[in-house]
């Protein structure tokens, strides 16, 4: 709770809406194991979203059995019963076909499953025994769309935008994957955020005040189900320019280096209990559990739960009832077994700080603290090995382990969202994998020499952005020496710097040939230009996904231009200063934009500013001095580009509006089948309550045993129907069966209610008679002339009805059974109640509009003798906030009726609320009256009845 009391203070949230339906958005922590889901909604600042099961975090699981699909604690339980149709660990499949490295670690691991490439995208899918086939990426969209129902009935509101949280060792094809999957699932993706960098986001958030122009440096290490990551980041104070180009003080955080080791993570300890664990069984019962799928995925789902305990416990026991052919399963484990055999997995944990400290190019000694992020640094063996690597005694613990991820990331949705406003923290991420152009050397030209290291290569390589690059960021690659259509290779760099496993893991992540067509056309059209060659343009967004934007050729040439005298230009300055000509575009949420693009030479490699051509807008006003100059002219010609991938094909159109309506059907199913159930569960819950109150005592006073029977009788054959039907029937099955049992409670239920609400009713009408019977004798006494004979006589007729049907009827049910039908319903009563105020109502309005009389004019002037006499009093209807007795009454006044029956007709008043204007006129004017000469009667409180239009 403290938590969440200091987030609402640090967020300080100005939600700027126009409407709040569908005012909301989600962030997903996508891990290996479970997903965490946030969301952010005006009078919520960050929250985590609770499951089906109300957990804070759901197993990324998905299974179909028998034509239904379940989903995490759900599908985890079926995958005992149907291991090859339970889909687990499934992220280290996208973007990815059965010859990567990992996706025949994943066969290892899980060899239940039978992994194909599709023909088509040479993409790896999964293959059923039915023939299906789910691609992981679609496995992810249903996932992703699960999470966005149980985000949007949590926030009690429509979802599209979401920030999605990936590791930040995912290759470009893996990225790519996500972003398809998002748009599968209907989810409006506002970007990628590393896991490692939303969680320094959350650091960051809490800490804004301790910031300064000094960088202050942290490291975060997280160890999660199947990966850990060692990131160094540094937060500081720092300048920055909205849309306007004003600058403006911002919180930044820097990713200054990251480590990582893919296959490092509470997984691989969990199967490493599950080799141990089969091993035991083999010696107990002479069984190879391999062999078994389901034997498997038992022996997984203990080595998980043995894990857990053993990082609290120095000991305890593995059991699994009938494990394999009714054979049961028993061992003791001791945490000292267990870091036994993980004793090559524990020496990798300091690896991962030493990559991420040389990425950043610092020393152990310039980071002051080491923070711990998720589950699998709770291991205490993990703990020991991380603070050797860190050299250190104590590890900070500031954040959740599981949350800071999500929680991190839905501040980054908050902000990116159009409706709130948060307080800015600029976040410069690093790329993790250096990303290269190769080409071929085109056709020197005789100004043009070539690179002595190159000379006897015809392939040159070029980096664009090398590693730990912050990123947003564009890059221009020119080619000087191209006139002809050509092409050129982007993949992964130099990648020395990873293990041998890593660098076999990412090698294939970004693999596409770019051709560049219309080069010799452009030239041809230009032969009377400059070449300056054929600049290419990339870009690295804030999802880290690479891609190139354009490309065209360039061309310069003289033009002769008239150029205005300082004098006229400082007089156009002034003309524009005042004449408003920029315009405010500011943007709320407006960050930094993308830093100019820097500019790459293919031939030499150097780098540089891009050179920007400023478009001036023509000057207003009369030239006074001209002179004439030779300017330097850039003409574009843009080309057209097309990519094609060397190992993984494009998503097509076409598939992709086939998985949608794959996903489509499948959610039309699940919606039905929770109709069916809720049905279903409706009928019981109806069942059970009706046995349990049938013999209570209002509901035996109301009914006879016979009925009483009569009615258990229905409800018993339906509690039986229910217990013997075979699956789910169909929800019209259900809605006729509960409107038979509605049916048979109905007459009896009926007298109940009515029984119970009927005195507190006619309580109600009894107040309102005598309300409206104290009106009329106020009303009769007509001096004002406000009411007409007969509309005095209408109000009183139908008192005297209205009076005399209370009294019969209420005589009439009092004589009744309670088992026989009401004499009378509520709804009779509650009409009478109605009609009455209408007539009062209408009364009373009547007075409230009624123009005052007219003041008698004084027969003599006034003197400043006879100014401190009485004033004549007058009655005046002044309505609640009016200046003028003439202005328009409030319907909703209240007004003060004198009741007092010795009152002569000349004390009828309507008195209404005076005015603050009014109130302070009247007070100046009646200052010189004499205190003696004041009303001689007064009407007290207690003699005051209030009647408003609301209470009648």
């Amino acid at each position: 709770m403290e938590e969440r009391r200091l987030l609402f203070l640090c967020l300080l949230f100005a939600v700027t809406w126009t409407s709040s339906a569908g005012l909301a958005t989600m962030s997903v922590d996508l891990s290996n194991e479970f997903i965490k889901i946030a969301i952010v909604k005006p009078g919520v600042p960050m929250e985590i979203v609770l499951n089906t099961e109300s957990q804070r975090k759901t197993p990324l699981a998905l299974a179909f059995r028998n034509g239904e699909r379940f989903f995490g604690e759900a599908a985890w339980s079926t995958c005992g019963r149907a291991p090859k149709s339970c889909f687990v660990y499934f992220l280290d499949l996208l973007g990815k076909n059965t010859s990567h490295e990992l996706v025949q670690l994943y066969h290892q691991r899980f060899p239940q499953y039978d992994l194909v490439d599709d023909p088509v995208s040479k993409r790896v899918v999964y293959k059923l025994d039915d023939g299906t086939q789910y691609a992981p990426e679609e496995l992810l969209a249903m996932v992703l769309r699960y999470s966005k129902l149980l985000a949007e009935k949590y926030a009690e509101n429509l979802i599209s935008d979401a920030v999605i949280t990936v590791p930040p060792f995912f290759t470009q094809n893996e990225r790519l994957a996500v972003s398809y999957a998002a748009k599968l699932a209907g989810l409006n993706l506002l970007q990628l955020l590393n896991d490692n960098t939303a969680a320094a986001v959350n650091y960051g958030v809490f800490r804004r005040k301790e910031m300064s122009n000094t960088t202050q440096y942290i490291m975060l290490y997280d160890m999660g189900a199947s990966s850990t990551t060692a990131t160094v980041v540094g937060y500081h104070m720092t300048k920055l320019k909205d849309t306007d180009g004003k600058a403006f003080e911002s919180a930044q955080l820097v990713v200054k280096g990251t480590g990582f080791d893919r296959t490092l993570g509470g997984l691989e300890i969990d199967l490493r209990l599950r080799e141990h664990f089969i091993k035991k069984f083999g010696e107990q019962s002479k069984k190879d559990a391999w062999k078994n799928p389901q034997a498997l995925v038992k022996l997984l789902k203990e080595a998980t739960r043995v894990k857990r305990i053993l990082s609290a416990n120095t000991e305890t026991n593995a059991q699994v009832e009938s494990l394999m052919d009714d054979v049961d399963f028993k061992t003791k484990i001791t945490r000292a077994e267990l870091e036994s055999m993980c004793a090559d997995v524990f020496e990798r944990v300091g690896k991962v700080v030493e990559q991420a400290v040389s990425a950043a190019d610092m020393s152990l000694g310039e980071i002051p603290n080491v923070i711990v992020v998720g589950g699998g640094t709770r291991i205490p063996k993990v703990q020991d090995e991380l603070m050797t690597a860190v050299k250190r005694t104590e590890l900070g613990k500031s954040l959740n382990s599981d949350e800071a991820v999500a929680l991190g990331a839905v501040y980054q949705a908050a902000h990116l969202s159009k409706g709130f406003r948060v307080q800015p923290l600029d976040i410069i991420d690093g790329t993790v994998f250096p990303i290269i152009v190769e080409f071929e050397r085109g056709a020197s030209s005789n100004t043009e020499t070539e690179v002595p290291s190159e000379a006897t290569s015809k392939i040159v390589k070029r980096v664009l952005f090398g590693r730990s690059n912050g990123y947003p960021q564009r890059k221009v690659l020119t080619f000087p020496k191209h006139s002809a259509d050509f092409s050129f290779d982007v993949k992964y760099g130099d990648l020395d710097f990873l293990p041998a496993i890593e660098h076999s893991y990412a090698a294939s992540g970004l693999r596409f040939t770019v051709s560049l067509q219309g080069v010799s056309e452009a030239f041809a059209k230009h032969t009377d230009k400059r070449p300056k060659g054929v600049k290419a343009h990339f870009r690295v967004d804030s999802s880290g996904i690479f891609e190139l934007d354009h490309a065209e050729a360039t061309f310069e040439h003289e033009k002769e231009e008239e150029v205005p005298s300082t004098i006229e230009k400082i007089s156009q300055s002034i003309t524009n200063f005042f004449s408003g000509s920029l315009t405010n575009t500011s943007d709320d949420n407006a960050t930094q934009a993308e830093a100019p693009s820097q500019e790459i030479n293919a031939a030499t490699g150097l780098e540089g500013k891009e050179n920007v051509t400023e478009n001036s807008t023509e000057s207003a006003g009369k030239v006074f001095t001209v002179t004439k100059v030779n300017k330097t002219v850039t003409v574009k010609e843009k080309l057209k580009d097309s990519t094609m991938r060397l190992d993984l094909a494009d998503y097509p159109d076409k598939d992709r509006l086939e998985s949608r309506k794959r996903l489509n059907a499948m959610d039309d199913k699940d919606r039905e089948k929770q109709e069916k159930e809720k049905a279903r569960n409706t009928i019981e819950s109806y069942v059970f309550h009706v046995q349990n109150i049938i013999y209570e005592s209002k509901y035996e006073k109301a009914s006879t045993e016979n009925e009483r029977e009569s009615i258990l009788k229905v409800f018993r054959e339906a509690s039986e129907w229910l217990e013997e039907e075979s699956g789910i029937q169909a929800a019209d099955v259900y809605k006729k069966k509960m409107k038979t049992l509605e049916d048979a409670m109905k007459d009896l239920q009926d007298r109940v209610t009515e029984s119970e609400r009927r005195p507190r009713v006619l309580e109600d009408l009894k107040k309102h008679l005598n309300t409206s019977r104290a009106f009329l004798q106020l009303a009769s006494n007509n001096s004002l002339g406000l009411y007409t004979e007969a509309e005095i006589d209408v109000l009183h007729k139908l008192i005297n009805e209205t009076e005399a049907w209370q009294e019969a009827s209420v005589k009439q049910q009092n004589a009744a059974a309670l088992t026989a039908a009401p004499v009378f319903r509520v709804a009779d009563i509650v009409e009478k109640i109605r009609a009455l105020d209408r007539e009062v109502k209408y009364l009373l309005n009547k007075a409230k509009f009624a123009k005052p009389k007219p003041k008698p004019e004084s027969k003599k002037k006034d003197t400043k003798k006879d100014a401190g006499k009485k004033r004549e009093t007058v009655i005046e209807n002044v309505t609640e906030g009016a200046s003028s007795p003439d202005a328009e009454p409030d319907l909703e006044q209240e007004y003060t009726i004198p009741l007092d029956e010795k009152m002569s007709q000349e004390n009828l008043h309507v008195d209404d609320t005076v005015t603050g204007d009014q109130a302070d006129s009247e007070t100046s004017t009646d200052s010189t009256t004499n205190s003696t000469e004041q009303p001689e009667t007064e009407t007290t409180d207690q003699e005051r009845v209030t009647h408003s239009a609301a209470d009648l």
